[in-house]
């Protein structure tokens, strides 16, 4: 339950903000319009921790402290990098279909409405500050990020191993030779782990670009191209033919452009890829974009509907 009480009043009746201070910033809040928290916490004017327990007193809900809670590594997959890194939320535990989150803005309604849509259950938010929250992130995302190029790193010394480490021209490989291959474990795993990364670093499309003597893995973050991995040549055919068996494309053709698509689950989410392979000088080169659904569904608030429009349909 909320209750009704000024952050600032609050602030001054625990006498961590003199009246001078409150009126300085308060000021400074009609200027730049940010919230009176966030000012307080940019100015470190008053410490994260009674920071907290105000807002917590304020809004009437419980803190956490991120840097002792246990993390679920489940959880984590069920909320994109991206989103909790611009929301500033991290999920917590989950007890049925609720799931309660971490939040540095618990009354972000829009945040909140995000969080129900992507993971399909309802939201329970809980207080922490955000320097907890930023920091949590930072090191799970460090660590997880050296954990998939670890990973891959496993994938291609497997492969290494599975086949005869000669060089093969791509053009030589019959069908069945390129089938093979690309049904190798390593192959299937590197696959697998190429889409993983893709997916939860928030990408809209994989490249991947052979060159004359390493194959480049690029994903596309916000607009701005990335490389991702770089991988050894011997990968080229049976990965690329993984790829196009995924997505129905004909292995055995090299020399015309084809177009296809698959779908895989990551945790909640179903996602959908198109890929698009055409030849270049150095072999192959495929693109697949990424379509996730639970991303790009919107409320009638976020459509622009005006609020009796919104009330009809929310009626119909």
């Amino acid at each position: 339950m909320l209750t009704h009480s000024k952050l600032g009043e609050m602030l001054l009746a625990n006498q961590l903000l003199t009246e001078a201070q409150l009126s300085d910033l308060l000021s400074q809040q009609q200027r730049n319009g940010k919230k009176l928290g966030k000012i307080v916490a940019e100015k470190k004017m008053v410490s994260d921790n009674d920071l907290i327990q105000v807002l917590s007193t304020q809004l009437g809900l419980p803190t956490v402290e991120l840097s002792t809670f246990e993390v679920d590594q489940e959880l984590v997959h069920l909320i994109p990098e991206k989103l909790m890194k611009s929301k500033l939320v991290f999920p917590l535990f989950k007890i049925g279909d609720e799931l309660t989150v971490a939040m540095v803005d618990p009354r972000d309604l829009e945040a909140i409405d995000e969080l129900r849509r992507v993971t399909k259950m309802q939201i329970s938010p809980m207080l922490c500050s955000e320097q907890d929250l930023q920091e949590t992130l930072n090191r799970i995302f460090k660590e997880s990020s050296s954990s998939i190029k670890n990973e891959v790193e496993d994938a291609v010394k497997d492969y290494q191993l599975d086949v005869e480490m000669v060089e093969v021209d791509a053009t030589d490989q019959t069908k069945e030779e390129l089938e093979e291959a690309a049904q190798l474990t390593p192959i299937i795993r590197l696959s697998n782990l190429i889409i993983s990364a893709a997916v939860k670093e928030g990408a809209s499309d994989i490249h991947i670009e052979p060159e004359e003597k390493k194959v480049l893995v690029r994903f596309r973050v916000d607009g701005v191209m990335k490389e991702s991995f770089v991988l050894e040549k011997n990968l080229q055919s049976a990965l690329l033919s993984r790829f196009k068996i995924m997505s129905g494309l004909d292995i055995a053709e090299k020399r015309l452009p084809q177009d296809g698509r698959f779908q895989t689950r990551i945790g909640s989410r179903s996602i959908d890829f198109r890929i698009s392979s055409f030849p270049t000088i150095n072999g192959e080169n495929i693109v697949m974009r990424i379509l996730d659904k639970s991303s790009v569904t919107m409320s009638l608030a976020q459509l622009g509907f005006d609020k009796n429009t919104q009330i009809f349909f929310e009626e119909l």
